[in-house]
């Protein structure tokens, strides 16, 4: 990609750590980090559009197979319990997601004492990049990290320097990061509100491209927020009635109106999820894509054939690859999908 200007946001909230309320804990306003949205792949698709599946990279760390006794079995099904509630916050909205694999270390090392969340994700991007199996790559860890943090808008983007103002190394790209996490999963059918689903369905709402509902980039000209639940992002702007309150990508679990799994997305950040999930190139579909020319970037289907494709920087995401001719210049990687 050339010709590209990438311009920070930095939005940033200093609270006291955590204050209790009925829903527990609340956590720390993450600090945020976005680009303007960018296509990383210049290509042409033959294809027949079907549902996409977004996977999913989830990494623990050892305090917490500590913290579940060094039972890693235990730590594993810990996992895959969020990501089933987490998936059906997502199914709820039309969105498919998988967790397509996960790492649980069992010895000491890697990451340091006392880091922030906003550190961590920092290190974890520059550690995982793109060799893992899975879209957007999640650090999930019950050490007290104030909340979570998320690269913005950053579904469909390769990893790269983070090049961030006052810090040094690391890498960013489809990551996040969600500390504070309890060992108990509860089920959204038990429950309205839990910390453990909520921050993991809301950090990854961040990746996929969506702001805080109190932000100013909701309504029919994307100029207004959708509640009133914290100071307003991106300058001040009227609020979209009527009110949607409580919704996932809401601050309002520092009011006492509470986050509602019931609430989902709400209709505008709803509206923003499908559309940035239909329009991502990345994602591994159910469909067939015939390529030709000169591409770059991530391509991921179900099936993928090339023809007279020249290629320089070029990684393939596919169940089956047929090569007919043309210039190869590249190392492909073909891999499973992880949504069956």
């Amino acid at each position: 990609m050339k010709g590209i200007l990438l311009q920070l946001t930095l939005f940033m909230a200093l609270i006291p750590l955590c204050r209790v309320t009925a829903q527990g804990c609340l956590m720390t306003p993450e600090m945020i980090v976005s680009d303007p949205p960018f296509n990383p792949a210049n290509l042409e698709f033959s294809k027949m559009p079907l549902d996409r599946c977004l996977t999913i990279y989830a990494e623990t760390d050892y305090f917490t197979y500590l913290a579940f006794g060094g039972d890693k079995a235990a730590v594993a099904n810990w996992l895959k319990a969020i990501y089933e509630q987490v998936a059906l916050i997502y199914a709820a909205e039309n969105v498919t997601i998988s967790l397509a694999s996960y790492y649980i270390p069992d010895t000491s090392g890697g990451w340091s004492d006392g880091l922030s969340a906003i550190d961590l994700m920092y290190q974890f991007g520059g550690v995982v990049k793109e060799e893992a199996n899975g879209r957007v790559k999640m650090f999930i860890t019950r050490r007290i990290l104030g909340g979570g943090n998320a690269w913005q808008n950053e579904l469909c983007m390769n990893s790269r320097p983070a090049n961030v103002v006052n810090y040094t190394g690391g890498y960013r790209g489809p990551y996040a990061v969600c500390g504070n996490m309890t060992a108990h999963v509860t089920p959204i059918s038990e429950s309205d509100f839990s910390w453990n689903i909520q921050v993991v369905s809301h950090e990854l709402g961040h990746v996929i491209g969506l702001k805080h509902t109190h932000s100013c980039s909701y309504g029919p000209n994307f100029d207004m927020a959708v509640d009133n639940c914290y100071t307003q992002q991106g300058g001040s702007c009227d609020v979209i009635t009527p009110v949607e309150n409580s919704t996932i990508m809401s601050y309002c679990h520092f009011t006492s109106l509470g986050i509602s799994f019931e609430a989902g997305f709400g209709t505008y950040p709803g509206n923003q999820l499908r559309a940035a999930i239909m329009n991502a190139s990345c994602l591994v579909m159910d469909e067939m894509a015939i390529l030709t020319g000169e591409l770059n970037g991530i391509i991921a289907a179900d099936s993928i054939i090339l023809s007279d494709v020249q290629a320089t920087n070029l990684i393939l995401k596919a169940n089956t690859l047929t090569i007919e001719t043309g210039e190869l210049y590249a190392t492909f990687e073909v891999m499973n999908s992880g949504c069956q």
